[in-house]
């Protein structure tokens, strides 16, 4: 359409246009069900859109939704899940997306995980820290940069005593998972915990047994 002033190039609408409108209205499930139907899209993807509708939950504050939506959309792109556990983090809702990271296909970095865990801590969420150190396998994160956080935050925060033998026994377990079979060891035996028997024969540690005080622990261990 040509004007003395102006030209205007008009065009009939696509589904692209239509996906652009549904998002406009905040209509993510349906511009997700266009997105499937059509074959062939120039600007939007299924990916693109999910993303889209993760932010909108995000900025809503659905953050179980959100959580939920990320196995479907983000699948292996290990890019895109550290990009989202950053997000959930600086929401301080991390936790939250923890029960569906993925350990395998695709593998992330380890700080991801690192961050992960160290969420739990920070929301005293000790139970769920011990069940993901257990679960999750010790060759994808760093157990030093965890340690260190628990170390300080059994230093630093007044636990109960359910909450300290929880904690202490995490830590115990990633002595192990970093070969540190000695110290190990020792948390186990101070907490009285029949794992230390497991550890002096698996790994032959009993030149480790210096002193009258382990020796004393472990045998009144055995008796119990």
């Amino acid at each position: 359409i040509a004007a003395p002033s102006d030209l205007v190039l008009a065009k009939p609408r696509d589904m692209d246009d239509r996906i652009d409108w549904l998002i406009s209205k905040g209509r993510f499930k349906e511009a997700l069900k266009v997105v499937q139907a059509t074959c062939v899209l120039f600007k939007h993807s299924y990916k693109s859109v999910g993303q889209e509708y993760m932010v909108h939950l995000r900025d809503k504050g659905q953050f179980e939704k959100c959580a939920e939506l990320c196995g479907i959309i983000l699948q292996e792109d290990a890019e895109a899940w550290q990009q989202e556990i950053v997000a959930f983090h600086n929401y301080q809702k991390l936790t939250v997306l923890c029960p569906v990271i993925p350990t395998k296909k695709p593998v992330l970095k380890p700080w991801a995980y690192e961050l992960a865990l160290a969420a739990f801590l920070a929301a005293h969420e000790f139970e769920n820290f011990g069940k993901y150190i257990r679960e999750w396998p010790p060759e994808i994160y760093g157990q030093q940069p965890v340690i260190m956080y628990l170390k300080r935050l059994l230093t630093e925060v007044k636990l109960n005593t359910a909450d300290n033998i929880e904690l202490l026994k995490c830590l115990g377990l990633l002595f192990e998972y970093q070969e540190d079979y000695v110290n190990s060891l020792y948390l186990y035996i101070k907490l009285s915990d029949p794992k230390a028997f497991q550890l002096i024969d698996r790994y032959n540690l009993f030149a480790s047994l210096e002193g009258d005080d382990k020796i004393l622990r472990l045998l009144t261990l055995n008796e119990e």
